[in-house]
């Protein structure tokens, strides 16, 4: 499951609104769009953090969560790595 998915998944479930959820992390409504809608790059880790708490996760739940947002992000820079030339 991709990041975005999972982040709606527990958005959805803890019944709050985007607009919620972004004042929370003191981010824009349209940087949580961005994430969920469009499959922005997940946020760092303190970030990532806030929202397990805020989606109330049981320890196995953050600890995928987590997990999921940092291979995401890691995804992205491994491509950009493996595209620089000799």
């Amino acid at each position: 499951m991709a990041f975005k998915d999972t982040f709606k998944k527990y958005r959805v479930r803890q019944k709050l609104t985007k607009v919620s959820v972004a004042k929370c992390i003191h981010k824009t409504d349209a940087y949580v769009r961005k994430i969920e809608n469009q499959g922005y790059t997940p946020p760092k880790y303190d970030v990532c953090k806030k929202l397990s708490d805020i989606f109330d996760l049981t320890d196995e739940e953050k600890g995928g969560f987590l997990k999921e947002a940092f291979i995401e992000r890691l995804k992205g820079d491994s491509e950009f790595y493996e595209n620089i030339p000799p």
